[in-house]
């Protein structure tokens, strides 16, 4: 029990460091481009809002996922169960993520055997485990 409970405690510093990672990152990118624009060193015009526009997007979904993380810990996080078709469900994903991939040249291509079983799931949690 005491070895359970200190890979428990070692995991949970893990998840600390990388989320504070991946908050001080759009953080890092939204101060740099505000000061660059405010410092005359890129232009105040709609590309750069985008680009902190998508940080705060980011971060809200961060902290979404905190949420959903504490209220997966205290064993109260619903999950929204019906039929999901997995490849509908990887082919969905893999259109999110095709125009990251064809940004650093990498082609992306799912080809499915057939006859994959229906399973009951929650949508958006699978989508998450997938992303």
């Amino acid at each position: 029990m005491a070895g359970s409970l200190e890979k428990s405690e070692d995991a949970r510093k893990r998840l600390l460091a990388d989320v504070a990672h991946e908050l001080r990152t759009p953080l890092t990118i939204i101060n740099g481009t505000v000061d660059a624009m405010m410092d005359g060193v890129l232009p105040t015009d709609e590309r750069q809002l985008k680009i902190i526009k998508g940080e705060t997007v980011v971060l809200t979904r961060l902290i979404s996922d905190l949420r959903d993380l504490s209220l997966a810990e205290a064993g109260k996080l619903k999950l929204e169960k019906s039929t999901i078709d997995w490849a509908d469900l990887i082919q969905w994903k893999l259109e999110q993520f095709r125009p990251l991939a064809e940004a650093k040249g990498v082609t992306l291509q799912f080809e499915s055997a057939g006859g994959l079983p229906p399973v009951s799931a929650d949508w958006v949690r699978m989508e998450q485990v997938l992303g």
